[in-house]
């Protein structure tokens, strides 16, 4: 009875250590395939949060390249209404005829752009970042969209696309109202411009 009973006692250990192997093998499968997908989705959150980061930068860099005409706009149309206000010149006039000393190089709006944020939302690569990080950057982009893009178009369409503009009529009101705008738009931009740096430096930190 023993010579008989070893080997299938034998084929039989075999093969529970042969399953054995084959289970160990598909759950190492498992966690080789989820910890390969886990690194790629985090280095395209890395990847989107780098370009978003450079896409603030360039934002950044585009309100400081205007910000400083834009106060100074907003300063000449102070004086031109203060002049008017002491009477050394006309209370009326064809808006685009005043608008060329005070305002020289036009609006200059300063082109901000979404494109990274756009893309990484769309793809979900932002869904691993932190909810804290990912808050903030979506205020800074709506702050973006609503704020000083909005107020720089109002602008345009007030004053540049506005048949009143060449037209002979008082020329306080216009002026008071474009001196509001331009204010407004340099608060918006200098905001904006806190926020960026801020949060630059909060995603190239994560990014380390």
């Amino acid at each position: 009875m023993s010579t008989t009973a070893e080997p299938k006692y034998a084929w039989l250990g075999r093969a529970a250590i042969e399953a054995i192997l084959i289970v160990f093998a598909v759950v190492l499968g498992f966690i080789v395939n989820e910890w390969r997908e886990g690194v790629q989705t985090r280095q395209a959150s890395d990847t989107a949060l780098e370009r978003i980061a450079e896409e603030m930068e360039a934002n950044a860099a585009a309100l400081r390249q205007v910000v400083g005409y834009h106060q100074m706009v907003a300063d000449n149309l102070g004086e031109a209404i203060a002049r008017i206000e002491r009477g050394e010149a006309s209370e009326e006039g064809v808006l685009f005829n005043v608008l060329p000393p005070i305002m020289p190089r036009g609006i200059q709006e300063p082109r901000l752009t979404t494109v990274a944020w756009d893309l990484a939302r769309e793809r979900g690569d932002l869904d691993p970042v932190d909810y804290r990080m990912m808050s903030d950057i979506a205020l800074i982009y709506s702050a973006q969209s609503g704020g000083a893009d909005s107020t720089w178009r109002s602008i345009a369409e007030t004053f540049f696309l506005s048949t009143e503009s060449l037209e002979r009529r008082p020329l306080l009101p216009k002026l008071r109202l474009m001196q509001a705008s331009f204010s407004e738009l340099v608060a918006q931009e200098q905001y904006l411009i806190g926020l960026y740096d801020r949060q630059i430096e909060d995603v190239r930190a994560a990014l380390e």
